[in-house]
């Protein structure tokens, strides 16, 4: 055993005082608490995760369909050009200007 300073030993007894109960029943709830707000927080942010992946993946989709888009859309512009040019080979110099001054 431990002898104090006055030479008696120190001793376990009965005598606990009740703010030091009050202390340590404040701390565990103050402990549960805060695992509670924490699992709270775990679980928004894994909703919030799952609907950035789930926009992730709809924005990939999006980005393949404007790339086909663009695609088409340069191959319509190439289709037109052939069809201007094959219509002023046949025209001639007979083509007027259009409106715009092409």
């Amino acid at each position: 055993m431990i002898k104090s300073s006055d030479g008696s030993r120190w001793r376990v007894d009965r005598h606990i005082p009740v703010a030091l109960l009050l202390a340590l029943a404040g701390q565990t709830v103050g402990g549960f608490w805060w695992a509670a707000t924490v699992s709270a927080n775990i679980a928004a942010m894994e909703s919030r995760v799952a609907k950035l992946e789930n926009n992730t993946s709809l924005t990939i989709a999006q980005g393949n369909q404007l790339a086909a888009v663009d695609a088409k859309m340069t191959a319509t512009q190439d289709s037109i050009k052939e069809i201007k040019s094959m219509v002023m080979g046949m025209m001639g110099t007979r083509m007027l200007p259009l409106k715009d001054g092409r």
